[in-house]
């Protein structure tokens, strides 16, 4: 496998410091703040193993917050007096760190977002707060695709140099690195994804296990595909299976369950083991989302889709209908057009949206900003908050985002690679062709080789929702009846066990 390179951001060495001598402080308090995503989970998992093994597992509180709210969000900063505070994976700005140490408290962020260009550090009166982050202009480019996660990784290999669970710490970084959909085409972010995809260790036995669900259980699946003999995960299981079913308790407002799923804990994982429960939280999740979908009124212009809820929609349970936004989102982006989705609190202004945009190389953040939007977090994927949407110029930033991405277009069409065949069986068994399926399975989709089947040696059958044609005696898997032989794209991937899998795509 490819090697983990180095990699120490700036300011490491100053909050190694502050950490050291929290842990030489008699009677300390350490607190780990998650954020609620997948990135955040793993990101507070591996600061929690990091304390633990500096011999803090006792003194150790974790906290998280509710309805996907990302940011700082403590108010009682006299609680938590004198404690060190290890803060992942969410943006802390340089006027809440100062009011953090004004208080009393020690605090190390470690952060991916976009971030101000000078180093964020401050000192009171023997308190001190710092800010490491990948983002900064001044941090190596080559680092720029690693996740919360992975940045957390980096700083526990700082301060503990080789680890017992180091293959299970880098395989995590490699699994938020998907679940935060970050740039995986360097071989520095294919370091991790190897580990993640080769990784068969009883703790990722275990994680399988648990988010497997009914369906890969089956007898069905088993007859079929082999599921039930699934001992390593790999990119579609990421994608499609392990994210959606802990997205699903981010936004159903269980959170802690999913930081003690991932700590095993064994009361919490009774419970979800028992009946397939993270299958009946996620088809919870995707019922309010295709509800609120259903509900969606707006505008489609030219390279932008606007659909918002009205504030008088509603939906029943212990959670905001909010939380949903973001997934219903990605429903419709997946669509293929930069997508616009929100909730208003009053007529024309947003109580919260989120932005899904069609290719990972637009700053759409920058450009939503610019047309008066109050958004935060990545370029191509983000939230709105509080914005009046009745001084918004729509075509004005429909334009700005055509120019953005016809642009991008223009790049993409000439990296693109649709290869015509006529006999996929023949095509797949040349020497030439065989780095094709384990290419795939490391790169974006815009990035991947697709192949369009010009032979008639097919045919399909139907299996439950799936839909399988048999191509030049090779089985190519659909999972849209929207897409046929005709309009679609085969794509092969290295999945479970080594083989090769074929799907039928659209792109």
């Amino acid at each position: 496998m490819l090697e983990i390179k180095e990699y120490k951001p700036k300011g490491t060495e100053k909050a190694i410091n502050i950490l050291q001598k929290a842990i030489n402080t008699p009677n300390k308090k350490f607190l780990v703040y998650y954020d609620p995503d997948i990135d955040g989970l793993v990101a507070g998992y591996l600061a929690e193993e990091l304390l633990k093994l500096l011999g803090k597992d006792e003194e150790v509180e974790y906290i998280i917050n509710e309805n996907r709210t990302h940011g700082f969000l403590i108010e009682d900063l006299e609680k938590y007096k004198d404690y060190f505070i290890l803060a992942v994976d969410f943006g802390i700005t340089r006027e809440e760190i100062k009011k953090i140490v004004d208080s009393g408290i020690d605090i190390v962020s470690i952060d991916h977002h976009e971030i101000e260009d000078e180093l964020i550090e401050y000192e009171n009166k023997g308190y001190q707060g710092i800010v490491i982050n990948n983002q900064y202009q001044f941090e190596p480019e080559e680092q720029r695709f690693l996740s919360g996660g992975g940045m957390v990784y980096y700083f526990m290999r700082a301060v503990l140099g080789k680890m017992t669970r180091q293959l299970d710490y880098e395989s995590l970084a490699g699994i938020s690195l998907l679940s935060d959909v970050r740039v995986t085409e360097s071989l520095e972010a294919r370091a991790f994804l190897e580990r993640t995809f080769n990784n068969n260790s009883e703790f990722f036995q275990y994680l399988i296990n648990l988010t497997k669900g009914e369906y890969l259980s089956s007898a069905k699946a088993q007859r079929y595909s082999g599921f039930g003999k699934l001992d390593r995960m790999y990119r579609n299981y990421v994608d499609f299976i392990f994210s959606p079913k802990f997205n699903a308790l981010f936004r159903l407002n269980k959170g802690e369950d999913a930081i003690e799923l991932l700590k095993i804990n064994p009361n919490i994982v009774k419970k979800y083991m028992t009946n397939f429960e993270l299958d009946k939280v996620k088809d919870k999740q995707n019922e309010i989302r295709d509800l609120i979908i259903e509900h969606l009124t707006g505008q489609e212009y030219s390279n932008l889709n606007v659909k918002g809820l009205t504030s008088n929609f509603s939906i029943e349970g212990d959670f905001k209908l909010s939380n949903f936004i973001g997934v219903a989102c990605s429903k419709i982006k997946d669509n293929y057009k930069t997508t616009l989705v929100y909730k208003e609190s009053k007529e024309n202004y947003i109580e919260r949206g989120s932005v899904r945009g069609l290719y990972d190389e637009v700053d759409y953040l920058s450009i939503f900003q610019s047309e008066g939007f109050n958004a935060a977090g990545h370029k191509g994927a983000f939230g709105v908050l509080d914005t009046d949407l009745s001084n918004i110029n729509w075509e004005s930033l429909n334009e700005k985002i055509k120019k953005a991405e016809e642009e991008v277009s223009k790049n993409l069409q000439s990296l693109k690679k649709i290869v015509k065949i006529n006999n996929l069986s023949t095509y797949m068994n040349n020497e030439t062709y065989k780095k094709i399926p384990e290419y795939n399975s490391f790169v974006r989709s815009q990035n991947r080789i697709y192949l369009k089947y010009t032979g008639n040696n097919y045919d399909k059958r139907l299996l439950g929702k799936l839909i399988l044609y048999t191509v030049d005696n090779i089985k190519v898997k659909c999972f849209d009846e929207e897409i046929t032989m005709e309009n679609g794209y085969i794509l092969p991937m290295i999945e479970k066990g080594g083989y090769i899998e074929y799907t039928l795509n659209r792109i």
